[in-house]
């Protein structure tokens, strides 16, 4: 995901130019940080369902499941398996009607627990088929009493009605990154690293993976568009289009997508391993939006020789029409603004997004303290598209990271060693471009052939799952055969950039 707010990619691009016609040779851009969610309070503010005559045995979720930045993201008591979201959704006054079926396993006792939905409107609230208490604490908590204690174990169906505007549900909030924008045309929803309980209840940490199947009815002629395999679309008796998609492969929450659009068209391409790409373009700008992606089926098959086969059925993006200032790696639905469409090297913007799928969606973080891990492989990825490219080389990449950290723009955030981000700061250059610099680094250091046994391993080992800093030092590690503690102890947490070979 890039960052507008540090580099924006016009301005870091053209210096890199410079710096390659020097002889010498951008990051992705992303939003400002995301939420710190306030912690519940004592009391509830709103009930509906009586609670039960006596209270059962039984343990009560945590309201967050303790990540260092955002303690209060996701929730304990429960891991989700897969939401079956079905939404309405009426895009010039800015209404839906939510119907969210949950399948979950309890992981404790639970006779209480927490999900993540923003101040909508909450009409019925189900366990097991059975009606069950529900309270809304201040910004995004949901508390729910089932009429029984969940056993440890047990499985588990949470079923929520709900219903309101996004849009007023996001005026209650403070610090968001990304949004629910609804542009009385359109309505574009994104952000990292949380805003999907803005339009669904949903356990919102990356390391509650889930699948999905999501559906979406529309007046026509609107478009929906979202994650995974699309079904046929479908025309209701009363006119309405309803959309629906599969993700079958588990997903973190702040990769769901919702884009409701009118007048595009899709692009479809078609990649040697036999896998359609299709996107989605405006139409008064298909042609430039071609223009943008038309290196897709090359970048595929660049990328799996080096990480492995994709890891996804489908793959797509999609391109707003409007100004984002970013893009995000919503997972096999890139999104992108218009804004890419004047960059004369968006097209590594759309090999970082793509890059994304291997690590950062499949390969996904367990803690929001790890982003480089996320961020640093796309934007190595995207330097090593730039070569196979041949517009710069990956030294050339590399020696514009190390200046650009040396010698920061006046209104760039305040950059961090890779490993130590802050809360509300987790986008800054040093995940991106020191990150990079870090994996540039360490294949000085292995050589070629050992750096990529690294990355296939550490990849290989923990594909669909979660990963932590201490996983990617373990395989390195463990395939070199080196100690190598001091070198990532420099690297990811000293303050000063150590020595690269080879740069100046």
């Amino acid at each position: 995901m890039p960052n507008p707010s540090a580099k924006p990619w016009q301005k870091i691009l053209s210096l890199a130019l410079a710096l390659a016609l020097t002889a010498c040779a951008a990051p992705s851009p992303a939003p400002a940080a995301g939420p710190q969610p306030t912690a519940p309070t004592a009391e509830p503010r709103t009930t509906q369902i009586p609670q039960p005559a006596s209270t059962p045995q039984g343990n009560i979720g945590t309201a967050g499941l303790g990540d260092t930045f955002f303690p209060y993201l996701g929730n304990g008591g429960y891991d989700v398996q897969h939401y079956d979201l079905q939404l309405e959704i009426d895009v010039p006054t800015d209404q839906i009607i939510g119907q969210a079926s949950i399948q979950a396993t309890a992981t404790q006792n639970l006779r209480r627990f927490n999900i993540d939905l923003a101040r909508l409107q909450v009409n019925d609230v189900q366990v097991n088929g059975s009606p069950a208490a529900f309270a809304q604490h201040l910004q995004h908590e949901l508390v729910i009493t089932p009429v029984h204690t969940l056993p440890a174990g047990a499985p588990f169906t949470l079923s929520i009605q709900y219903q309101g505007s996004p849009t007023a549900a996001e005026a209650q909030l403070t610090n968001l990154s990304g949004a629910w924008e609804n542009t009385g045309q359109a309505i574009y929803a994104y952000g990292e690293p949380s805003i999907a309980w803005l339009w669904y209840p949903v356990n919102a940490h990356p390391s509650d993976k889930a699948t999905y199947r999501l559906s979406f009815t529309v007046p026509a002629p609107y478009l929906a568009i979202s994650n995974g395999r699309p079904d046929p679309m479908e025309t209701l008796e009363d006119g309405r289009l309803r959309y629906t998609y599969t993700m079958s492969a588990p997903m973190a929450s702040y990769l769901s997508a919702l884009i409701v659009v009118q007048d595009y068209v899709k692009l479809r391409q078609d990649t040697p391993s036999g896998l359609s790409i299709l996107n989605y373009c405006p139409q008064r700008n298909s042609v430039a939006c071609y223009t943008l992606v038309q290196n897709q089926p090359r970048m595929f098959e660049f990328f799996i020789d080096r990480f492995g086969p994709y890891p996804f059925e489908t793959y797509g993006s999609v391109l707003v029409d409007s100004t984002l200032g970013w893009a995000l790696e919503t997972q096999t639905m890139s999104t992108f603004g218009a804004e890419n469409l004047q960059d004369p090297y968006g097209s590594h913007m759309v090999a970082h997004e793509l890059a994304h799928s291997w690590f950062g969606n499949n390969l996904s973080i367990s803690s929001w303290r790890d982003i480089w891990l996320n961020e640093a492989f796309a934007t190595f990825a995207h330097a090593l598209w730039a070569e196979e490219n041949r517009e710069f080389t990956l030294q050339a990449y590399a020696q514009f990271w190390l200046n650009s950290l040396r010698y920061p723009d006046a209104d760039a955030d305040p950059i961090t060693p890779p490993g130590l981000p802050t809360a509300d700061n987790l986008f800054n250059d040093g995940v991106y471009m020191r990150g990079a610099l870090t994996l540039y680094a360490l294949r000085e250091e292995l050589g070629d052939e050992l750096f990529w046994q690294v990355v296939r391993e550490y990849y290989q080992r923990h594909a669909g799952g979660n990963v932590t800093t201490a996983d990617f030092i373990a395989a390195a590690k463990d395939i070199s055969g080196r100690d190598l503690d001091a070198f990532f102890a420099a690297w990811l947490y000293g303050p000063a950039i150590p020595p690269v070979p080879g740069l100046y």
